[in-house]
């Protein structure tokens, strides 16, 4: 090949890789614009609040646990298998981090704006809930128990 085959090749090249990744990043922000505006589905709310150092969990419908009914829970998150949950995760004094490792649920809890994400728990047990970030001394107590049933 030629000097000028070899300059119109590369062209050729780069233009065609400069198209595919436009229309790439194109087809990235259509899919992403419309998945942000679906409602999500679910079938109960609960609000989880944290702050120093301790999480509370305030239900959208009341938790039967045992012979007693709560609308708040500190430290244990009680669901049900099958359920979908909506969090709104928040915090009320100073940074935390809501993470349930065996979930790999792993959410920012700023004071004044909720994050939510989705809970589905398809299996029975005890999910450890910890604080991913330092919130100050005592951090390492902060921990608490998603119990599905």
């Amino acid at each position: 090949m030629t000097q000028i085959g070899n300059k119109t090749l590369l062209i050729a090249i780069s233009a065609l890789l400069t198209v595919g990744i436009a229309f790439f990043g194109i087809i990235m922000l259509i899919s992403e614009t419309n998945s942000a505006n679906k409602p999500l589905i679910y079938d109960e709310r609960i609000d989880v609040i944290a702050k120093q150092f301790e999480w509370t969990f305030k239900y959208e419908k009341p938790v039967q646990v045992g012979d007693s009914t709560f609308y708040n829970t500190t430290y244990n998150m009680y669901v049900e298998v099958g359920k979908t949950y909506l969090l709104n995760i928040t915090s009320i004094d100073v940074e935390h981090g809501f993470s349930v490792p065996d979930l790999n649920i792993k959410v920012d809890a700023i004071p004044g704006k909720y994050n939510t994400i989705t809970l589905k728990i398809t299996e029975k047990g005890r999910y450890t809930i910890k604080c991913f970030h330092y919130c100050g001394f005592g951090h390492e107590t902060m921990v608490g128990e998603i119990l599905a049933s």
